[in-house]
């Protein structure tokens, strides 16, 4: 299946005030797991694997960069946790970087909320307006975002001190460590 993304993120001090404050639209509450996301080194856009309790699901995503919100368009095959699939794509590609986090995912419509708390960068809200199947246009996911970043209060770095994000987390992971 290939969904189309227009997605941002902000790190934030504290997850719970946002929580409530999405709480009050009635969103339907997904779940709370642990991820561990295992980026490979590919040639093209991004490779990874996320384990969870449950599944792994190799996730291949190109993004574009943009200030504000990105697009992006993603493959996401599932499957039954498998260590040999984690070791072939170790032995033909080698690790990037390793996330993990605890999330806890909120769905409204079209629009995903993930709340997450990532070990070594912190505390961070993610919004993705998704689209499967051209649903909807480039510029409804685009509205869609803008929607909830003026929901949030998140349209400017305010005294809470939020900053939009550009980079994945595998990419701030890289930057600390390379400090």
């Amino acid at each position: 299946m290939n969904t189309k993304i227009f997605e941002f993120r902000i790190q934030v001090k504290n997850l719970d005030p946002h929580e409530a404050k999405l709480l009050t639209l009635s969103p339907y509450f997904v779940g709370a797991e642990h991820q561990t996301d295992t980026y490979f080194n590919v040639p093209f856009g991004q490779l990874k694997l996320r384990d969870t309790n449950c599944t792994s699901e190799l996730i291949q995503y190109k993004k574009d960069r943009v200030k504000h919100i990105k697009e992006s368009s993603i493959v996401v095959p599932t499957y039954k946790p498998s260590l040999a699939l984690k070791e072939i794509l170790q032995s033909q590609f080698g690790v990037k970087s390793v996330v993990k986090k605890m999330r806890r995912v909120y769905l409204k419509d079209n629009v995903i909320f993930h709340f997450d708390a990532v070990e070594e960068l912190g505390k961070f809200i993610k919004v993705e307006a998704t689209g499967i199947n051209d649903k909807y246009t480039h510029e409804d996911l685009k509205q869609h975002c803008e929607k909830y970043l003026t929901f949030f209060g998140f349209h400017k770095v305010n005294s809470d001190g939020l900053n939009l994000i550009e980079k994945s987390y595998s990419e701030l992971i890289d930057e600390k460590q390379r400090k």
